[in-house]
């Protein structure tokens, strides 16, 4: 039962761990695409880039999310098989 445990907090933490890293990243790559839209010539440029970017960040979270569901539920099958 000990491994359970210990199974337990370190996909709880990879799990942590996945999504702060896929909001920072997300966040990094809006602001660099922010400043590179920004021209001296224009005062403004078309944002779809960074819509694009958001949606596509936003879907791969999705994805990491269901992924991370299905991880658990077969974590908890597998428990309660051995119980």
């Amino acid at each position: 039962m000990k491994i359970f445990t210990i199974i337990a907090l370190v996909s709880l933490l990879v799990c942590l761990i996945s999504i702060i890293a896929q909001i920072s990243i997300t966040l990094l790559g809006i602001i660099v695409i922010a400043n590179s839209l920004k021209t001296p010539d224009r005062d403004y440029v078309c944002g779809m880039p960074i819509v694009g970017f958001i949606g596509i960040s936003f879907f791969l979270f999705l994805i990491m999310l269901i992924i991370m569901g299905v991880q658990l539920y077969i974590k908890v099958s597998h428990k309660n098989k051995l119980d």
